[in-house]
């Protein structure tokens, strides 16, 4: 037996080495599969918040936008009405003196 080991003894140490290295580098490989699992789940909660600041960017950009449209609207129909009651007053006075031009020709 001790024959054995001694002629054979580069063979054993070569697998034992390569047993202990195997056994580190599962290890090894184990923890930086854990790790990078980890820094995925961080950047996928990452990429979450800025989404999330992203649409909450575009609402609020939008309340600014429609308030600025709801306020230009609002001066247009007071513009629109304004631009109504001339026509009505010029259709009023347009009335009577067609209505006045209307009796003198009825004499």
């Amino acid at each position: 037996m001790l024959n054995f080991i001694t002629d054979n003894w580069i063979t054993i140490t070569t697998a034992l080495g390569g047993s202990v290295a195997w056994f580190y580098e599962r290890n090894k490989r184990e923890q930086d599969i854990k790790a990078s699992e980890i820094k995925i789940k961080a950047t996928e909660l990452e990429n979450s918040d800025k989404i999330i600041n992203m649409y909450q960017r575009a609402l609020d950009d939008l309340g600014a936008r429609f308030t600025l449209r709801i306020d230009s609207l609002e001066k247009d129909i007071l513009l629109l009405n304004s631009e109504v009651s001339g026509w009505k007053k010029k259709y009023g006075d347009l009335k009577t003196e067609f209505n006045t031009y209307k009796k003198v020709m009825e004499k």
